[in-house]
């Protein structure tokens, strides 16, 4: 429903908590009231219900309030803060410990005649209140209920940084929340609209109400797609299983890509020769055959490092374009292995160090022990 059709409601609402205009602009502590709604107009008969919950501090109202279809059909949650000036608001709450923590709002929009677009018009105020409504849900009441206050920080828009805390007491909050939630559940179908984060993401999502539909509609256009499988049948599952199946299909996925790859990378690896078959010693014409059973070593002169390859057990002819180095690869980073190829013929001398490891080192430049 359109958040400009509370209005009125909202103000029923408040002359039910507190009669008499005189008291209008008096604190009030949180109070809870039912209100029909006419959003087809004054004239036609009501079409919804509001349960709302106030309360009023230093000419600053804050309101949370169900608003739903007579037929249950529809229905929402939205919270509000009103005040005499055009302002910016955040909140916080406090622990009974003391503790404070942010309690994080979304959507805020400002409504009324000296807003446009969701954000407050230039120029002065028109009206005899401003009102910012903002995202609210059954999860955000029972985390307000259990703590100590609730803090609103509001600033002017024409002095932004320089804000006010007005502190809300919650010493009753959660008797009248109480109160309100029972009004609510005696509606045959109503309890549905007092479902928490868990409760709605472990039922079937036929069963959740339309707006929350509506909200994982995208998410389940995704989920058909990627799972393969009719948006209505997953719509009997909750969104808990969704999530479960999408989990082992991306796993399937994974699993088969994974596979894909070391076979890749197995086949490159398999490109590696066999160092010890292509020696070519002993062989009369090779001078480098004498070198067997020596030590191969590289001098770093840049870092006066010495690389020490270990014994000369062979030597390989390597043509230009032939393989002579396969390094590395992470199958785990998706990193293929390299291979360096030989970019003049030339003979290599195959070395094992002390772990085992063969390699083939140009035979021309290595120094010998």
């Amino acid at each position: 429903m359109n958040v400009k059709s509370l209005i009125l409601p909202l103000i029923l609402l408040l002359l039910c908590l507190c009669p008499g205009e005189s008291q209008a602009s008096e604190d009030m502590d949180w109070q809870w009231g039912i209100e029909p709604v006419y959003s087809q107009g004054a004239d036609k008969p009501a079409d919804g219900k509001l349960w709302g919950i106030a309360a009023r501090k230093d000419d600053v109202q804050i309101t949370f309030r169900l608003e739903a279809k007579n037929d249950l059909t529809a229905g929402q949650w939205i919270g509000d803060i009103r005040a005499p000036k055009k302002f910016y608001a955040k909140f916080r709450l406090i622990n009974h410990d003391d503790h404070q923590v942010y309690f994080q709002i979304e959507d805020a929009k400002a409504i009324g005649p000296d807003a446009e677009y969701g954000s407050w018009k230039d120029g002065p105020e028109t009206a005899p209140y401003q009102t910012v409504a903002f995202k609210f849900n059954w999860e955000m009441a029972l985390k307000i209920r259990d703590k100590k206050t609730l803090i609103l920080n509001i600033a002017s828009v024409d002095a932004p940084k320089s804000g006010r805390d007005i502190h809300f007491p919650l010493d009753n909050f959660k008797a009248k929340l109480l109160e309100m939630e029972t009004a609510i559940r005696s509606v045959p179908g109503a309890d549905k609209y007092l479902l928490t984060d868990s409760e709605i993401k472990n039922m079937p999502i036929t069963q959740l109400p339309v707006e929350i539909r509506t909200a994982l509609s995208q998410e389940l256009d995704g989920a058909s797609k990627f799972l393969g499988r009719d948006k209505s049948d997953l719509m009997k599952l909750s969104f808990t299983q969704i999530e479960d199946l999408i989990d082992v299909r991306k796993q399937e996925k994974n699993a088969t890509a994974r596979a894909a790859k070391k076979a890749e990378f197995q086949a490159i690896y398999d490109q590696k020769p066999d160092w010890r078959d292509l020696n070519v010693c002993p062989k009369p014409d090779v001078k480098y055959c004498n070198h067997i059973g020596r030590k191969g070593y590289e001098v770093d002169n840049m870092f006066n490092m010495e690389f020490d390859y270990g014994e000369i057990i062979g030597v390989v002819w390597r043509s230009e374009g032939s393989i002579i180095h396969i390094y590395g690869g992470d199958l785990n980073y998706g990193i293929e292995p390299e291979i360096v190829r030989a970019k003049t013929n030339k003979y290599y001398y195959v070395l094992e160090n002390d772990n085992g490891v063969i390699q083939i080192r140009a035979a021309k430049t290595m120094q010998l022990r």
